[in-house]
């Protein structure tokens, strides 16, 4: 009996191991940012849903991503798919920028010079 739980209790272990792997795969991370920002007007709440977030806000839904020293905003009104402002914030300084407008590179670089 205690070899079974010992067992079970490893198997537990390396699907829980597993499942955290998962999580932090999908994660979003700068790189992702950088990348989908290329899209430019073109991105849709479709190419963030998979991410774990935060929903906020009601009315207008906000989707909160947590990505190292920034948040990733979404905002999105109704069943649209059309997000209302994408903005990438700054954690120390508050500051922002709409992802879709201006370069996430240049965003980065000049938080990381101060």
């Amino acid at each position: 009996m205690k070899r079974y739980i010992v067992f079970l209790f490893g198997l537990f272990c390396i699907f829980q191991l597993a499942a955290c792997k998962d999580m932090e795969e999908n994660r979003l991370t700068l790189e992702k940012i950088i990348e989908l920002s290329q899209k430019g007007k073109d991105l849709a709440w479709a190419d963030f849903q998979d991410y774990p977030h935060e929903d906020e806000g009601s009315g207008i839904r906000i989707y909160v991503f947590d990505v190292d020293d920034y948040e990733l905003a979404v905002g999105v009104a109704g069943e649209e798919d059309i997000p209302l402002y994408i903005r990438l914030v700054s954690k120390k300084s508050g500051e922002y920028i709409d992802i879709r407008e201006e370069s996430v590179e240049d965003f980065i670089n000049k938080r990381n010079s101060k």
